[in-house]
């Protein structure tokens, strides 16, 4: 399994991975053994490279974006 397939699976039942993502979204997926390029997918929110990542096979996928960064 994708390290980022197993984070996203992850971040959905695990409170406290949850708000050290919230906290601090990059340090959060280093921490957690992310490649850059599954970092930076997550970040642009880039759902190809995201599908692409994990695997075809992945029937969900849990993406937490903070709108405040794009000043909404």
């Amino acid at each position: 399994m994708s390290k980022l397939k197993e984070f996203l699976k992850e971040i959905g039942c695990n409170a406290e991975l949850l708000e050290r993502y919230k906290e601090d979204p990059i340090k959060t997926m280093k921490h957690y053994g992310l490649s850059q390029e599954e970092i930076d997918a997550v970040c642009k929110l880039d759902m190809d490279k995201i599908k692409e990542l994990v695997g075809d096979e992945c029937d969900y996928l849990t993406i937490i974006h903070h709108i405040d960064e794009h000043k909404m």
